[in-house]
């Protein structure tokens, strides 16, 4: 049970670190969400971005910056302890850029820099996303769910290729993401 809880926990805090804080609807209950009329950023719909991918990402935050909404208590929670100022974190998050951009190993950087992880103490897992108006699989995020930020990196990006998403208050309020398309 206490694994269970801690991959609930896990997917929750992936979807507060870039997504929209509401909890998908229970297994079986319910409709899929609504699906925005346009894609995000005025980018054209079609055969150019992919109808599924899975993505990896290291998140670097500052004092108070990753936030989340219980969906339990609806009470902003504040997710990573760190005392990082922002120009700190700013910093760290380029440094981790060029690191993985030289081809140093992406799940090493993210056992050691990212500020995303479990009740357990572990980086947080991958993300499966859709693109909005396709049909997705149970696992998989809406990518109109996710912030404006994220959303338009990471449905750019080619496998394996890696990306940073600024922070942004409104766009990408959690922080500096490094993110990796993975499939």
């Amino acid at each position: 049970m206490r694994r269970v809880r801690s991959a609930v926990l896990s997917v929750a805090v992936l979807i507060g670190a870039c997504g929209d804080a509401e909890p998908p609807p229970p297994p079986g209950k319910g409709a899929q969400p609504d699906m925005p009329a346009a894609p995000p950023d005025g980018e054209p719909e079609g055969d150019a971005i992919p109808d599924h991918i899975v993505y990896d990402q290291i998140l670097v935050a500052f004092k108070d910056s990753y936030r989340v909404t219980n969906p339990r208590t609806k009470r902003v929670e504040v997710l990573s302890d760190t005392d990082r100022p922002r120009e700190a974190a700013q910093e760290r998050a380029a440094r981790v850029l060029d690191l993985a951009r030289s081809g140093a190993d992406f799940q090493a950087l993210k056992e050691e820099y990212t500020d995303a992880r479990t009740s357990d103490g572990e980086p947080s897992g991958l993300v499966h996303a859709a693109r909005d108006g396709v049909p997705k699989e149970t696992h998989e995020i809406y990518r109109g769910t996710l912030y404006p930020g994220p959303s338009a990196v990471i449905f750019k990006l080619k496998v394996g290729e890696v990306g940073m998403v600024e922070h942004d208050p409104k766009r990408c309020p959690d922080g500096w993401l490094i993110v990796k398309r993975v499939r």
